[in-house]
Order: structure tokens, then C-alpha cells, then sequence
């Protein structure tokens, strides 16, 4: 902030957000115009579709970045919001949940949502099919409102941005009293009484853990991404009440969405979390009681919390006494996998800079890529070990669509060869015996993401021991 302006810091951060977002958004992008030039024949949508989505992009982050810094001087700088702002975030949260629940399951339950077709921030699908011809009706005066909305939103949005950015980076923050809140918020600072641990577990292996879920109690700010699992588990829950059928999907989505859950609140980003103290700890546990002490807490809370609500929602399904043994043992197989694999995956892509836009010294989020790839790791093996207990010819169904229908679908439209071997692949399929299916599968499943797991525990213990030789 010596060297450059605030407008210019604030336009590079919105410049950066943008070209991060389109970097996101340019696979998608291209394979949309392509389809729609091969479906359509118009050579337009390579015009129309880009600015569409480079619209929606800059109203997008243009709108949460101006937003975002709001949000960080009201916490620094208005006494009322940074007291209760956890208060006030858990409503924020459940008015944005209400609002998304509305509009996805809004038309399932009769409710009239056409009124939303009147938003100008929706109105870029207009721009989008302005291109394809006449082959879809849209709307001109809405594509062109989307194109005015958006000009006036970007404009209003960097200014309204500058002004921000330049009121909390440069006015002076409020403090609270010492009555009100400690003023030491380091980690060593919160006290928590003693946590039940087995005996065998040795003192460092127990210090580990003790801190591991300090940190997750002392800051659950660390813990924001949670809300992706927590939202589709929630979802899935509650659109089974919806449709009445809570008591068939109940058990099956616990025994999936627990272990996913529980498995990310510890040891995603251990090295990261760890932050000025890395060096010492390093130097002072060995990395083999290191990874036990990350590894403790999901284990012995995790594997009884999940096990135990799955078998409660199967004795309300109308499941088998086997099958609900089958989930239970799903759940408790995916909760030690999970658990197992995530400390690795933080130690592989560890975040060591912070992310948020305040000035706090929060632990910090793990990384993007260790979250999808921790829970495809988690839900797609689930499901399909989910589906081959209960839903087997469903599931085969599935699988002969994926690897062989979606293929030759695709080839087919392309007007490329290979699409006779894709059916075929999609008969064969289908014609492996249920058992076959299951047990081959399945027990691949299995061994495989217990070798996983075991490659996983020994590469964190390598990790860690290569980091303490620097």
C-alpha cells in the first residue's frame, strides 16, 4: 500500500479474480459454443456464448468482491458486527441456505418462481442464444437489459470497490473492550479440559491431537469449507422429506456424507495449520507420531459418530438387517479411508498463504484442489459401493451409460469413429451377472482404497520427515 494506490491494488485484485475466473470457466465455455455451432449451424454462438459468460464472470466477481471487502470493514470497523458476528453469520447463512433451497425446490413444491425470470442478473441466457439462429427464442429486450445491467453493475461495482478497499485499508479499525472479548486470540490461549484418549496413545501422538482439534474448536471460521459436503448432505436429506421417501434415503446418504464430513474438519492442511510453530514441531515430534496424532482424532470420534448414526437411520429404512450391516460397514470403511488419505493430500498441496481478503492471522483453508480430490476420493467409491448393495442392476445400468452410452453419444454427434465399440462396451456391460458385478467390484473397491490409504499414511510420513531434513 506504500508503493501503489488503492484504486490500483483494487483493480489488480479484480483483474486477478477475473482472469482466475475465466481460466475456470474456458473449458466449459468452449465446449458449449462448440456444441452449440455443431447442433445449430450459427456461427454467431462463437460470438454471443463468450460474451455471455464473460458478463456473467465480471458481474460475478466484480459483485463478491465488492461485497467481500464490505463484509471485512463492517467486521473491523463497526464495534455491534464484530462482537456478534458469529451470531450474525449463522443468520446470513441460513437466509442464503432458505433462498437456495427456494429456488431449487421451490417448483417441486407448486411454488410460482417466474417472477424470477424478471432479474436482469438472469437475463444473460437472452444474451447467450442471441446467437443460435432463431433456433431458441430469447428475448432482445432482455439480452439487452443484461448487457446494460451488467455495464452499469461492473462500472458501479470497481467504484464502489475503490472506496471500500480505501476505508478499511486506511481508517483506523475499532477494538473491543477487554471485558467484552480476550485480547489474546493466539491458539495457546484457549484452554480445553482434558479429551479422552486411549492410554496406549503416546504423549506427542496425543499433544498432536489435542492441538489438531483446538484448532478446529478456537477458529471453526478455518472450517468454511464444510459448507460444499454440509449443503449436499443437506440438500439430499431434505428433498427425501419432500418427496416422503426420507426413511429409504436416509441411511444410504449418512453412510456417505458422515465419513466425507468428518473426515475434512481435522487434518486437510496440517502443515499450513501449523504456521510459525512448523519449524519446532518438526524438530521436536518424530513424523511417524505426527501423522498418528493428525490421524487419532477422525479415527476414534469419527468411526463411532458415523457408524453409529448410519445404524440409527437404518433401523428406520426399510432395509435388511444386512444391508444395514452393509451400510454401516460402508460408512465405517469410507471414514477410515478418508481420514487416512486427507493429511497426505494436505501435505502434497499445502497452503501456507492466506486467502481471505482481512487482516486476520486465521489458520488457514486447505487448498481447492485437495478438497475436490479429497471428496471424489470419498463420494465416488461410496456411491458405487453405496448402489451395488442396495441398487445393483441400477447401478450396472449406470455404468454401462457412463463408459459406454455417454461415449458413443458423444462420438455420435461428432460424426467420429469408435461409437460401435462404445455400444458394445455398454452390452457387455450390462450382461455381467449381478453377483459378478458386485463382488468384483466391490471387493476392488475395497483392497483398493485400503492399498490407497496405506500408500497415503506412508507418503505423509515421508512428507513430514523430507520437510524436517530442510
Amino acid at each position: 500500500m506504500t508503493t501503489v494506490s488503492a484504486r490500483t491494488a483494487a483493480m489488480g485484485h479484480i483483474i486477478a479474480e477475473t482472469l482466475r475466473g475465466l481460466a475456470y470457466f474456458a473449458a466449459p465455455i468452449i465446449v458449449l459454443t462448440a456444441a452449440g455451432f455443431i447442433i445449430f449451424g450459427s456461427p454467431g454462438v462463437f460470438l454471443t456464448i463468450p460474451i455471455a459468460a464473460l458478463m456473467f464472470v465480471m458481474t460475478t466477481i466484480i459483485t463478491g468482491t465488492a461485497v467481500g471487502y464490505a463484509i471485512a470493514w463492517l467486521l473491523t470497523h463497526v464495534k455491534f458486527v464484530r462482537r456478534y458476528k458469529t451470531i450474525i453469520g449463522g443468520v446470513a447463512v441460513a437466509i442464503v441456505m432458505g433462498g437456495y433451497l427456494f429456488a431449487i425446490l421451490g417448483p417441486m413444491e407448486g411454488m410460482n418462481l417466474s417472477v424470477m425470470g424478471w432479474f436482469p442478473t438472469g437475463w444473460v441466457l437472452d444474451v447467450g442464444v442471441l446467437g443460435v439462429g432463431g433456433a431458441i427464442e430469447g428475448s432482445t429486450v432482455k439480452a439487452i437489459g443484461s448487457m446494460v445491467t451488467s455495464a452499469l453493475i461492473i462500472i458501479g461495482g470497481m467504484f464502489a470497490t475503490e472506496r471500500i478497499t480505501s476505508g478499511y485499508w486506511f481508517s483506523e479499525p475499532v477494538s473491543i473492550d477487554d471485558d467484552d472479548e480476550p485480547t489474546d486470540h493466539s491458539e495457546r490461549s484457549f484452554r480445553l479440559g482434558p479429551l479422552p484418549f486411549p492410554e496406549f496413545i503416546s504423549q506427542p501422538t496425543r499433544r498432536v491431537s489435542e492441538w489438531v482439534i483446538v484448532r478446529s474448536i478456537r477458529d471453526p471460521s478455518r472450517l468454511s469449507y464444510l459448507m460444499l459436503p454440509a449443503v449436499v448432505v443437506f440438500d439430499a436429506v431434505f428433498i427425501a422429506y419432500s418427496d416422503g421417501v426420507l426413511d429409504v434415503t436416509l441411511a444410504p446418504v449418512l453412510a456417505i456424507g458422515l465419513p466425507w464430513i468428518l473426515s475434512e474438519i481435522t487434518a486437510m492442511n496440517p502443515l499450513g495449520d501449523e504456521g510459525s510453530m512448523l519449524p519446532m514441531t518438526v524438530a521436536t515430534i518424530p513424523a511417524r507420531q505426527y501423522v498418528h496424532g493428525l490421524l487419532v482424532p477422525g479415527l476414534l470420534y469419527g468411526l463411532p459418530i458415523a457408524g453409529v448414526l448410519t445404524a440409527l437411520a437404518g433401523m428406520i429404512s426399510p432395509y435388511s438387517s444386512m444391508e444395514i450391516a452393509g451400510l454401516v460397514g460402508i460408512t465405517l470403511y469410507l471414514t477410515l479411508v478418508a481420514v487416512t488419505i486427507a493429511p497426505a493430500l494436505g501435505m502434497m498441496m499445502p497452503r501456507f498463504d492466506a486467502i481471505s481478503i482481512g487482516r486476520s492471522d486465521d489458520v488457514l483453508p486447505p487448498r481447492i484442489s485437495t478438497i475436490v480430490i479429497h471428496s471424489l476420493s470419498v463420494v465416488v467409491p461410496g456411491a458405487l459401493l453405496g448402489g451395488l448393495l442396495l441398487g445393483p442392476e441400477l447401478t450396472r445400468t449406470a455404468l454401462s451409460f457412463i463408459f459406454g452410452g455417454l461415449p458413443a453419444f458423444v462420438l455420435g454427434l461428432l460424426d467420429m469413429g469408435g461409437v460401435g465399440w462404445f455400444e458394445q462396451l455398454m452390452t457387455d456391460i450390462q450382461a455381467i451377472d449381478i453377483a459378478t458385478l458386485r463382488y468384483g467390484l466391490g471387493g476392488g473397491l475395497f483392497a483398493g482404497g485400503l492399498l490407497v490409504a496405506g500408500i497415503c499414511y506412508r507418503n505423509a510420513i515421508s512428507r513430514f520427515e523430507k520437510y524436517e531434513q530442510q
